[in-house]
């Protein structure tokens, strides 16, 4: 079966220019747009996601990509991008809105000062920016409240971030993280697209697209209703041709031999992870040992002098490893030659 519409396509010319970001071997990766490698299974998920208009819930280990997906669709398609991480304290409504108490009652306790209407104290939540950011900035009072507070009122922070539209992709990182209630409680927002705020007799409505990408890494099972209510998307162990595809988007091709030393030290170090059930290495990770060796190693002009392979292999134990266990990286994979590699 073909394509009769696609909803996401980052192979499109269009998306390709606005995803581009800086070139290939920039530091400042952190000005840029995220970089990512996509495979056809994870183009048709965000495409199903965006068809049903269901949460797309994406479980995999750390550092698998999961987090940057999100960015990156929101990226492709121009759109507004906003993430909540969460915790084992985060309730559901602090992704809606919460009330800031503590505000209240300083502001009780101040003598000769009126206190605010309920509505001024009230704190949005990722989801409510999400849906309705102009609603959001009024903390859903009208415009007449807002106006009769004038300079005492105070402005929320939109917290979002990229283009100015209405359409939005929310991240929701690490679900798994939250007390099992928390899943369940968003369900109605999420299958409504609306919600209600105490006090107010409006409720907030979804006014454009919302993509809603979930992560987990599956340190607590969710509840059966929360997949069912889901698109699920399950990124697994990665491999070496992946790899070499990731370092390639993010450092071009000058020094592929470099990255394919260190792509074999990863899945040397994946392969003795699982078998003393240690945690895997991540692809950032593998991103930041190239990193270093890239910066560590002489220049000669013609490639990067990699002498010394107990050097190199002490590297990759600091960025990649990380684990007392001092295995030979090199036993199931390449290693530099005693007299130096290049790369």
């Amino acid at each position: 079966m073909e394509y009769r519409r696609r909803y996401f396509d980052p192979q499109a010319p269009a998306a390709q220019q606005k995803a581009r970001g800086m070139s290939p071997d920039s530091d400042n990766e952190d000005a840029a747009a995220p970089r990512y490698v996509y495979s056809d299974r994870i183009i048709i998920a965000v495409n199903v996601a965006l068809a049903t208009k269901r949460p797309l819930l994406i479980a995999g280990p750390p550092g698998s990509g999961k987090s940057t997906l999100a960015r990156h669709v929101a990226t492709v398609n121009g759109w507004r991008y906003l993430q909540q991480v969460v915790t084992s304290r985060t309730q559901a409504e602090d992704l809606l809105y919460r009330m800031d108490a503590l505000q209240r009652l300083n502001d009780a306790q101040l003598t000769g000062r009126d206190l605010l209407p309920d509505f001024a104290y009230l704190d949005p939540g990722v989801l409510w920016w999400a849906f309705d950011r102009e609603s959001a900035a009024r903390r859903g009072a009208s415009i007449k409240e807002v106006e009769a507070l004038g300079d005492r009122y105070p402005v929320p922070r939109n917290p979002s971030t990229g283009a100015d539209t209405e359409d939005v992709v929310v991240l929701i990182d690490e679900i798994d993280k939250a007390e099992p209630d928390v899943p369940n409680d968003l369900l109605e927002p999420l299958d409504r697209g609306s919600f209600a705020v105490r006090g107010r007799s409006d409720p907030v409505t979804k006014q454009g697209q919302v993509l809603m990408i979930i992560t987990t890494n599956g340190e607590r099972e969710l509840p059966p209703a929360f997949y069912r209510r889901c698109v699920l998307l399950t990124l697994g162990e990665i491999d070496s041709a992946r790899l070499l595809e990731i370092a390639t988007l993010h450092f071009g091709t000058e020094h592929r031999s470099l990255h394919q030393m260190i792509a074999d030290w990863f899945m040397s170090s994946a392969t003795h992870a699982r078998q003393k059930a240690l945690r895997q290495p991540s692809t950032a990770e593998y991103l930041d040992t190239i990193r270093a060796c890239q910066h560590l190693a002489a220049d000669t002009g013609d490639g990067l002098t990699m002498s010394a392979s107990t050097v190199w292999q002490e590297v990759a134990r600091l960025a990649l490893w990380k684990h007392d266990d001092r295995f030979d990286l090199g036993a199931q994979g390449s290693t530099p030659g005693g007299g130096g590699s290049s790369a």
